[in-house]
């Protein structure tokens, strides 16, 4: 798989899920595993670290955050959530 960035040839991606999945199926999180597995691949984009950041997308857990949120992803491309997770884990 490589970046869906035109002109982008980096084949290590993250798995980034577009926002209208839980638009389109709220209760997605209470559906069986079977139907979360056939529906994904219709809301996953693939973009490289660079390029998740640039689609506002956290590089960690490849969440969307919206353009009016992309200002809370850091430098390093992190959502709060995942920042807030790096810090705990590693108890800075």
């Amino acid at each position: 798989m490589k970046c869906f960035h035109h002109n982008c040839q980096r084949q290590t991606v993250v798995d980034c899920i577009k926002p209208e999945l839980l638009t389109d199926y709220p209760d997605f999180l209470d559906l069986e595993r079977p139907e979360q597995l056939r529906l994904l691949p219709k809301y996953i984009e693939y973009y490289c670290l660079e390029h998740c950041q640039a689609y506002g997308y956290c590089w960690q857990c490849g969440q969307h955050q919206g353009p009016a949120i992309r200002s809370l992803l850091n430098r390093s491309g992190l959502c709060f959530q995942c920042q807030i997770r790096l810090i705990t884990e590693n108890d800075f």
